[in-house]
């Protein structure tokens, strides 16, 4: 299991903003999709099920599912590789 303190994207360094968003080659094109998704989860969590989380559970949330995305090996490209006609 990896180490909090890693960066969850390519856990070759230790997780910092400048890191994740100036250094990662990894975090940035995975972190803008992820937040955004977790984002648009939680406001349909809070107006489809009265329910809220906190920021930091949510932030959370997102770190968990850029380790998952990384542990699977799948990056953004992959996600999106606009090679799927969507309409």
């Amino acid at each position: 299991m990896p180490n909090d303190k890693w960066c969850p994207f390519c856990y070759a360094t230790e997780e910092s903003a400048t890191h994740l968003l100036l250094d990662c080659r990894k975090g940035v094109a995975s972190i803008i999709p992820l937040t955004l998704w977790e984002t648009w989860k939680e406001r349909n969590r809070r107006t489809f099920q009265h329910k809220l989380l906190l920021p930091s559970a949510v932030l959370l949330l997102i770190k968990g599912e850029a380790a998952l995305w990384n542990r699977t090996g799948a990056g953004l490209g992959e996600l999106v590789s606009g090679d799927d006609d969507v309409h």
